[in-house]
């Protein structure tokens, strides 16, 4: 029995031999080797082996996320240097064996490559829209008005009053850290359903790029820093595709309005709500040609 072995998921959470625990998590009857296996196979997840020879680590490239590698080239990097074998499931199971931690590190690098090439089309992609032409049909209109005269004190009454109707629980709030280079999550509205719900309840006080889709929660955060420093509201198209948890890809199509309220502490908060809009292709552009 191999009771050190890992498993390690697409959110950066290792799961101990045997993987009771993972398998109530996916609600699987499975566990152990047979958990294992599947989890490789179906979800993208990486299966550590430890053995007195030496270590196997079983992968499949074409489903595992950049941001999956990366967590096990950090994790394959704190281990002592050891025989290591990468087991990749390609078309059949293909192993190299490499002599210890730096070649399988290197290893690792290559399936990394590989994943962030399959994205090199840009899986975020925004185009601004200027609020002070905005048509007074549009949804966000209103709330741009009642910022203008109410720029302070941002409170939960404040937001249920301003976001009603389809916007209402469609909201996210962020403020800088006091070091000013990250943003952090304050709240995190019921009815935004980018990822799992279980997640989302422990969005407070995790940096907004910190989101289980890495490359995503980063984009966004762009956003939100050029309205942190305008002091001005910043509204935009988006179009991106997000990875779930579970390796599950979705495409988000949206419209977004970010709002920065003054504090009585000198302090901002950034105050962002979107509506869906399936209508919104800004992909089409880049197929072009």
């Amino acid at each position: 029995m191999r009771t050190n072995d890992l498993i390690l998921d697409d959110e950066h959470h290792l799961w101990h031999w045997p993987f009771f625990s993972l398998a109530e998590s996916l609600r699987s009857v499975q566990a152990g080797e047979r958990l294992a296996r599947y989890v490789v196979v179906n979800l993208g997840f990486v299966h550590f082996q430890f053995h007195p020879s030496g270590l196997i680590i079983n992968l499949r490239p074409e489903l595992v996320l950049a941001r999956t590698i990366a967590s096990a080239i950090c994790f394959l990097s704190d281990l002592p240097s050891r025989r290591t074998v990468l087991a990749c499931l390609e078309t059949n199971w293909e192993h190299r064996v490499c002599r210890g931690r730096a070649e399988a590190v290197a290893g690792l690098n290559g399936v990394l490559q590989r994943c962030e090439a399959k994205t090199r089309t840009p899986s975020f992609l925004s185009r601004a829209i200027d609020t002070e032409r905005m048509s007074g049909q549009n949804p966000f209109a209103q709330i741009v008005r009642f910022w203008s005269n109410h720029q302070t004190s941002l409170d939960q009454e404040r937001i249920d009053k301003v976001l009603r109707g389809p916007l209402q629980g469609r909201y996210l709030v962020v403020a800088p850290a006091p070091e000013r280079g990250t943003l952090i999550m304050q709240h995190w509205g019921d009815r935004l359903g980018s990822y799992d719900p279980t997640w989302a309840r422990r969005a407070r006080g995790i940096p907004l790029h910190e989101q289980p889709d890495y490359r995503y929660g980063s984009a966004a955060a762009t956003a939100y820093k050029a309205a942190l420093h305008s002091r001005q509201p910043v509204c935009e198209q988006v179009d991106a595709i997000v990875s779930k948890t579970r390796g599950a890809n979705l495409r988000l199509r949206y419209m977004r309005l970010i709002l920065p309220f003054e504090e009585s502490d000198g302090g901002t908060r950034l105050l962002s709500t979107s509506l869906l809009d399936p209508t919104i292709d800004l992909r089409k552009a880049l197929q072009v040609g």
